[in-house]
Parts: C-alpha cells; sequence; structure tokens
C-alpha cells in the first residue's frame, strides 16, 4: 500500500510491505511388488503306467502379483536358470483367474503360451495394477508323454520375475523359484501269495543277474522303474534301480516256451517282445498279473527268500485269491 502526503507543495511518498510464511509436505510415489504361488507350481511329470496308475502331465497354480506400492506399475515376467533342455519342454500357460485355478480348469482362448524357457507374456488385463491392487493369475505347466520321457531324470529349477514399471527407468521386481522334474514311476512289486518283493540275484541287476523274491526292504535293488517303450504301446520296459542300463527279460532266448527258464537283465537295446511288460489288473482290486508282450506271465510259487522267478507261457484264469496259481502270478505295486 502506498499512501502519498502532500507537505507545502512538494508530494512524499511512504511503502509498507508485509510477509507471511507456512508450510507444505512434498511427497515422493514409491515403488514395491510382491509375487506369491510360485513354489506351489512344484511337480514330478510322470508318463503314467497303463492300467496301473494316471500320468503326471500337468500342474496348475494361482499366481498373484501384488503392488504394494504407491504409483502405478506397468508388469513383464521373466524366467533365468534351470536345466535348458527341460525348461524348454515343459509349456507354460498363463491366463486371469476367475476363482478356479486347478488342473481341472479349463484353459481360456485368451490364455497365452510359452515354454519354461521362454515365459509368455502376461495376458490382456494383466499387464498393469494400480497403487495398491492386485493381479491374480492362473499358471499351468505341462509336458507330453514324449518329453517325459526323453527328459526323465532331470530336474529344473528355475526362478520366474516379475518387474514392475514406471516409465522406463524407475522399476520394482519380485521373484519366487520352482523345482520340477521328469521322472519314470518307480515301484516295489510284491508276489500275493508270498508277500515277498521282486529283487535281483548278487544285489546287481547285471547282465544275466537272475530275477528272485526277497523279504522286502527299502532301497535300489527293490526299486522297479516303468519306462515307456516307444515301439509297443501300452507295454514298459522294467529296470532295476542299481543299474538302468539293463532290462527284465522273461521266457527264453531260445523262444523254447516250455522251459520257462528264471529271468534275467539283459541289454535294453535288443527288440525282443520279452522284454516288454505290461501290468494287467485282474481278480481282487489292486491285484495285477505281469505279462509281457509274448503273453508270458511271471509265476513264483515259493515263499523263500531268493527263490528264481518263472514265466508261465498261458496266464492263471482264476480270480479266487486263494488259488494257488493265482497266488503265484498275481502282484501289488507300491510306488516309491
Amino acid at each position: 500500500m502506498v499512501l502519498a502526503l502532500g507537505i507545502g507543495g512538494t508530494a512524499g511518498y511512504a511503502a509498507w510491505t508485509t510477509n507471511t510464511t507456512g508450510t507444505v509436505t512434498v511427497g515422493g510415489a514409491t515403488t514395491a511388488t510382491t509375487l506369491t504361488g510360485v513354489p506351489s507350481l512344484a511337480v514330478t511329470y510322470k508318463p503314467g503306467v497303463t492300467g496301473l496308475v494316471a500320468a503326471t502331465l500337468v500342474q496348475t497354480a494361482p499366481v498373484t502379483i501384488a503392488n504394494t506400492g504407491t504409483a502405478p506399475l506397468a508388469y513383464t515376467m521373466s524366467v533365468a536358470g534351470g536345466t535348458a533342455a527341460l525348461n524348454a519342454a515343459i509349456t507354460v500357460q498363463v491366463w486371469p483367474s476367475g476363482g478356479t485355478c486347478t488342473n481341472a480348469t479349463t484353459v481360456p482362448g485368451t490364455a497365452t503360451s510359452g515354454t519354461l524357457a521362454a515365459l509368455p507374456a502376461l495376458p490382456t488385463g494383466a499387464t498393469s495394477a494400480a497403487a495398491g491392487a492386485s493381479i491374480a493369475l492362473c499358471i499351468r505347466t505341462s509336458m507330453t508323454s514324449a518329453n517325459v520321457l526323453a527328459q526323465a531324470g532331470l530336474t529344473t529349477a528355475p526362478t520366474i520375475t516379475v518387474t514392475g514399471k514406471v516409465g522406463d527407468n524407475w522399476t520394482t521386481t519380485a521373484a519366487g523359484s520352482v523345482t520340477q522334474s521328469a521322472a519314470n514311476h518307480r515301484f516295489r512289486i510284491t508276489n500275493v501269495g508270498s508277500g515277498k518283493c521282486l529283487d535281483v540275484s548278487g544285489g546287481t541287476a547285471s547282465i544275466g543277474a537272475g530275477v528272485v523274491i526277497n523279504t522286502c526292504a527299502a532301497g535300489n535293488r527293490q526299486t522297479w522303474l516303468f519306462t515307456p517303450t516307444t515301439d509297443t504301446a501300452g507295454f514298459f520296459f522294467l529296470q532295476n534301480a542299481t543299474n538302468t542300463a539293463t532290462v527284465l527279460r522273461g521266457g527264453t532266448v531260445l523262444a523254447d516256451a516250455a522251459m520257462h527258464p528264471p529271468a534275467s537283465l539283459i541289454s535294453a537295446l535288443l527288440t525282443a517282445r520279452v522284454e516288454r511288460w505290461q501290468p494287467v489288473a485282474h481278480g481282487t482290486t489292486g491285484h495285477f498279473r505281469l505279462v509281457n508282450n509274448a503273453g508270458d506271465c511271471m509265476v513264483t510259487r515259493s515263499t523263500t527268500d531268493n527263490s528264481t522267478i518263472t514265466y508261465a507261457s498261458v496266464c492263471a484264469t482264476s480270480t479266487d485269491p486263494t488259488n494257488a496259481d493265482y497266488k503265484a502270478q498275481h502282484f501289488t505295486f507300491t510306488e516309491l
């Protein structure tokens, strides 16, 4: 405000000013995110054994990305580490969760697809989240039976990472790891009549070693791998865990069905029908006959340790579990 004062013929001026002070808070946005659910994708894929146990080829789990900061974020997802060959053989599908996220859930047409070596892009509607919001996903991993067979014995443990961005340079990340394996089914095989388990004579499945029954016990010598054959659908090589380079053979090399010699373990490279096996459900639930592709049934009539396994060219037809032939030709399987 300016006030002019007239004194005589000369004008005079005076000026006044005033100041005031105050406070203001300037806040900076924060970026933060979490990732949950990835470890629930852990699985051991198995090809299944016809008539005995179903295949394990799919694993589905709900996965949540949460924006726990104060700025909206745009998201991407990536993977690193693990076993390259197995990662490339595992298919990955991602879609927004509609509330149900199990192996029985139908994959929608909007799902994105990739592999565990190169993850798919996040699907439409799941690429960003406002501050405090979450993205609910279903993630499914799967393998074909052929890929499980080709990769059997391998394990992978990659890390999946989500990255949230504001602009180009302001980022936050969260990660989760998952372990997945490919394997053949492993069983302990117990004879119904004796209550004893298939074993290898001498404890090592070397070429020419006999197959016997012994009191059931933990360990590789009574562990049998069922490996699907690639040339005979529904049949399997039976490999003892002490030496998976050999397979269980039934019948005789000379094809003399009347001889029915003890089993031996020989090279898996042969194409003999007597090396290809199939468990056939028969009689009491949970009881199976072991039949090779030549039609021979595995037989053991003894209850004494180290008794050899033999074969019958004609499988017994009795379904009476007290029948001697039934007990000799029927087995139960315990997956290990």
